[in-house]
Formats: structure tokens, sequence, C-alpha cells
């Protein structure tokens, strides 16, 4: 079966536009195989866009991307969120988390161990219970962020 055959005129709008959005479209013609890890990436979010569900939900989307495609790729779900969508994402970069997020769950050993705004929720002593790392945070723009980390016990 052919699906670029049973795809509307509205189907191939919203695939191209959801490919555009994560600058994706010049990949159009390549087999998955032929993609890097981060242009696969991009094509992930971009198939999960096309579905215009209205909550996405993305495992580390910002994996294999360098630095300036992940903010990029961030920068895209708050202007999806900002049009109404709920973006459910996996972010082990907590910098990245704290910018990003309205509220961050932390889990620790396969339970919630936090949850909540990120400014009540990153604190010295959630890093040090739950990652064992000493940190020290800054605040920019009423957002906390890591700047040094000491391993505990170092």
């Amino acid at each position: 079966l052919n699906f670029a055959s049973v795809m509307s005129e509205k189907d191939h709008e919203i695939v191209r536009e959801s490919l555009e959005k994560v600058n994706a479209w010049c990949l159009k013609d390549k087999m998955v195989e032929e993609l890097s890890g981060g242009q696969r990436q991009r094509v992930v979010v971009a198939m999960a866009m096309a579905q215009t569900a209205q909550t996405i939900i993305l495992d580390e989307p910002t994996t294999y991307l360098d630095i300036k495609a992940q903010y990029e790729l961030l920068e895209l779900m708050n202007k999806l969120h900002d049009e109404g969508k709920t973006i459910i994402a996996v972010l082990h970069d907590i910098n990245q988390a704290v910018q990003y997020s309205d509220e961050i769950i932390v889990i620790n050993n396969g339970k919630i161990h936090s949850i909540g705004k990120p400014e009540k929720v990153v604190t010295t002593k959630m890093l040090k219970d739950v990652f064992g790392v000493n940190a020290v945070l800054h605040e920019s723009k009423g957002r906390k962020f890591i700047t040094d980390i000491e391993l505990k016990g170092k």
C-alpha cells in the first residue's frame, strides 16, 4: 500500500508544515537509515506534530542534537505550548527542564520524589538527595540554574 496515494492534500500540507517547523523538510526524500541521530530526532518530533494531537509526549527529544538544535527544538515546544498543545517531555538536562517547563516531576528509583514548579522543585537538597551531587544554584529571570557541581563525597 502506498500511503502517499491515500493521503489528502491537507495531510500532505500538515506533514510539510511539521517537517518545516523542525527544519527537516530537506530530509523528506531520505530513508530513515540514512539519517543521523539528530536528524532522526527532528523527524520523530515532526511525526508527533503531524498527528495533530493536543498532547505530545517526547522521550529525551534533545538527545543527539547539538546545542543550537536542542534550543531550537525546545523553543518550538514552547511555541506549540503557546498554541494550546500540552507537551510532556523527559529531559535529563535539569537546566533545560527548569528553563522550559511549567512543572517538573523528579523521579528517583522509579518513584516520584517531587513535583511542582521548577523554582520549588529544583533545590540543592533535591539535587543532593536524588542525584548525589552538591550543586550551586544561581537565579536568572526567576529561574534557578545549576552552575557548579561537585560529586558528593569528593
